[in-house]
């Protein structure tokens, strides 16, 4: 899911829990004044099905980034539409892949920079990627920047003041293992990332969560 300039976006998806009912459809429906939501009409459709994917907006795109498809199999296409005014979407184009498929993978926006963090194609991926698009929406590429301490999958990553987070999510050490904690890192000058740091951890590990900032505080759900 997606918010934008009052409108919803819910971006493909599964029908079933094993990913075969896999979807490339995006919808969308306004945000009304007291919170609530229009009725959904969909405004877009995926060069493929997907599901476990990232998306968001910079820019005037909405950008839809891995995940898995019906057949199964781990994805690293990068898709991307305009946004219109009104809420509707150009027609999806692809650009520059990402350097390798994963799915659940952390992905945040700051300053018209895109940061992938981790996820999962079939092992936990302990990297993280940093581009800026281009004026008309593509990726010329993808930099690798500083890895966080470890690999996981269905994680939260939020910007503020200047910072990247990696809220909980899964990851293995021998066995699966829910995190609770919470690592931070600078963004520097050049869109780069500083060195990761331990910061307080949430109360209980949990993975596929759902994460949000508002006026400077960080929520977790």
């Amino acid at each position: 899911m997606v918010a934008h300039d009052g409108f919803m976006y819910s971006v493909a998806g599964s029908t079933t829990n094993t990913g075969g009912g896999a979807v490339n459809s995006v919808h969308k429906a306004s945000i009304n004044a007291d919170g609530s939501l229009g009725s959904w009409s969909q405004v877009g459709t995926l060069p493929s099905t997907t599901w476990l994917c990232s998306s968001f907006i910079v820019n005037g795109f909405l950008y839809v980034i891995g995940g898995k498809n019906a057949s199964g199999g781990h994805l690293a296409t990068v898709a991307y539409a305009s946004v219109n005014a009104d809420g509707t979407l150009g027609s999806f184009s692809t650009t520059t892949p990402l350097p390798s498929a994963r799915r659940d993978a952390g992905a945040a926006v700051h300053n018209g920079r895109i940061y992938v963090i981790g996820g999962y194609d079939g092992t936990y991926l302990q990297d993280a990627y940093v581009s800026t698009p281009q004026p008309d929406g593509s990726i010329v590429a993808w930099t690798p920047v500083c890895a966080p301490p470890e690999g996981r999958l269905g994680h939260k990553t939020l910007v503020s003041y200047g910072h990247v987070y990696l809220i909980a999510g899964q990851s293995s050490n021998g066995t699966y293992k829910y995190n609770t904690s919470v690592h931070v890192a600078p963004i520097l000058s050049d869109g780069s990332l500083g060195a990761w740091s331990q910061t307080n951890a949430i109360m209980t590990g949990r993975y596929f969560h759902a994460a949000a900032l508002f006026e400077g505080i960080a929520y977790v759900l």
